[in-house]
């Protein structure tokens, strides 16, 4: 039996989605609803467990909003306020299916969204003594969240003078980060600090808790990551991948 899919994508805080395509059909035709408001001049969207979709403001409109709809009844969306300001987060799904926010303009806070009563919690703050902007984060094959990169202003907020070449691992457990390395450099280029394309690899290891994390951009050469959760350490290798624009996760970890 076919099942339906829902399709959407923001541009410039307004909402186009495509709905109700069978999945045998989704890439071969389709059909756009009118434009409608969600109440937020989205910079950040991701799909919720709930059927939700979750989208957070763009800081230059003064406000510091978020909302979320629902992509197949979008009337009676609400936007609310936010206490930190997320523009230029990482973010990723952890496991239990909250949203985790990390840094952006946040001043090195992160916090957690819950979607099932759509509540904020503290999710603690960066290991980093300075504001990442523009981090990428994943969820490991242990639940624990992986962090690398963005641009660090020293704690100002004002300004990107230099690479955050380091990275971080956030345990839900705990609700706590620290630094892989003791925080050393694991990015080889700073040039390669804004929204690093990260993916989990699917290799196996006979460690449960050692992961690799691929690098795939947005600098010409590419890297492996071999990140050790049990003593937050990890080692990089060159991938002989030379790639530049856009890039896409596939089945099978590829």
């Amino acid at each position: 039996m076919l099942t339906k899919v829902s399709r959407s994508v923001c541009l410039g805080g307004i909402l186009f989605a495509l709905f109700s395509i069978p999945n045998s059909q989704v890439y071969a035709q389709g059909s756009w609803t009118s434009p409608f408001a969600t109440g937020v001049e989205a910079i950040h969207m991701t799909s919720l467990d709930t059927g939700r979709v979750f989208v957070f403001s763009f800081r230059e409109t003064g406000s510091r909003l978020w909302g979320t709809f629902d992509p197949e009844n979008p009337a009676g969306s609400a936007a609310q306020g936010s206490t930190n300001d997320y523009f230029c987060a990482g973010h990723t799904v952890l496991e239990d299916g909250r949203f985790l926010m990390v840094d952006g303009t946040a001043n090195g806070a992160m916090g957690r969204f819950n979607p099932s009563n759509e509540t904020w919690s503290s999710a603690g703050n960066t290991a980093t003594s300075a504001v990442r902007w523009y981090p990428s984060t994943i969820i490991l094959g242990n639940g624990k969240a992986f962090t690398i990169g963005g641009t660090e202003d020293g704690g100002a907020g004002t300004s990107c003078t230099q690479g955050a070449r380091s990275a971080e691992i956030y345990d839900p457990d705990t609700n706590s980060s620290v630094l892989i390395n003791g925080g050393s450099n694991l990015l080889p280029n700073q040039d390669a600090d804004a929204y690093p394309r990260i993916f989990l690899l699917s290799t196996q290891n006979a460690n449960p808790n050692i992961f690799e994390v691929f690098n795939a951009g947005p600098f010409a050469q590419s890297w492996i990551f071999t990140v050790n959760t049990d003593n937050n350490t990890a080692s990089v290798a060159n991938s002989d991948f030379d790639n530049f624009g856009a890039t896409g996760g596939c089945s099978q970890g590829r």
